[in-house]
């Protein structure tokens, strides 16, 4: 008995984060941040919309990973293993979005200053 009780717990960590994982898409970045010192007004407008829906996206798929780490029991074996990727996932979402939020604002700045 003790010889599948690994695989026993590794089919169901992978029937979990499959489960886990399946809701929460990473957001798609489909813009381009513009050189602020030869963008037009318009374009500077057209990707600002752009960046605050990416922003929101980004908090939604966090939220999606915090609701989705909730349903999975504390008392799991595997719970740190889908904590830790999970936790991972988020850091890299918020890694990303002040990626961002920098290199937006470089290109603010450089728009103003011409």
């Amino acid at each position: 008995m003790r010889k599948t009780t690994p695989i026993i717990t590794s089919a169901l960590f992978m029937l979990l984060t499959n489960n886990i994982y399946a809701d929460c898409n990473y957001p798609k970045k489909n813009f381009v941040i513009p050189a602020g010192s030869s963008a037009t007004e318009a374009e500077m407008v057209q990707v600002m919309g752009k960046v605050k829906t990416y922003q929101a996206d980004l908090e939604t798929y966090r939220t999606c990973l915090e609701d989705e780490l909730k349903q999975v029991s504390p008392d799991l074996e595997a719970y740190a293993d889908i904590e830790a990727m999970m936790t991972a996932k988020f850091n890299a979402s918020v890694e990303d979005e002040e990626t961002l939020a920098e290199d937006w604002g470089a290109a603010v700045r450089a728009f103003k200053s011409k």
